[in-house]
């Protein structure tokens, strides 16, 4: 499974495709088509095209693992600096998730993290946010609290 939208950074394409048994895609396609009827004729067009020349892919990939790769290895890096542990260096994503738990009061809780750190203008995504409980059904602890997600996908500079 892959797509254009995110691992080629081509947001709004919404081109994907993924390879399989025939029966799987016969499945997945069904499934598909109504929801939202499939990406239209020329973007699947386009697609094939900035795909074709497969020497462009591989020096793209190549330059987009090196990017990433530096923003990661930098963030892992200054988090630990922080005494803020991540959970294995992510190998595939522009996200980590970094633990919080060791932080004083109320910054070992994510949403209190998230509005100190938009304080000093910066942007996280508290891991409550990623705890699937629709309309608080479920009752008991909140999960993910000591939990962030942080992107490395902005500019080193920003």
């Amino acid at each position: 499974m892959d797509g254009l939208t995110k691992n080629w950074r081509l947001p709004g394409w919404r081109v994907c495709w993924i390879v399989g048994p025939k029966a799987l895609i016969s499945t997945i396609t069904a499934a598909g088509s109504f929801t939202d009827g499939g990406a239209n004729y020329l973007l699947q067009k386009e697609a094939i095209s900035l795909l074709a020349d497969v020497d462009w892919v591989r020096a793209d990939i190549k330059a987009l693992q090196d990017e990433y790769r530096a923003k990661r290895d930098f963030i892992v890096s200054e988090l630990a600096r922080m005494d803020i542990h991540v959970d294995g260096p992510p190998e595939g994503t522009f996200y980590l998730w970094a633990d919080i738990s060791r932080l004083p009061a109320p910054l070992n809780d994510s949403e209190q993290f998230f509005e100190a750190a938009l304080r000093h203008k910066v942007i996280t995504v508290g891991g409550t946010w990623f705890d699937v409980n629709p309309g608080g059904r479920r009752r008991g602890p909140r999960h993910f609290v000591d939990r962030l997600r942080i992107s490395f996908s902005p500019h080193m500079d920003e």
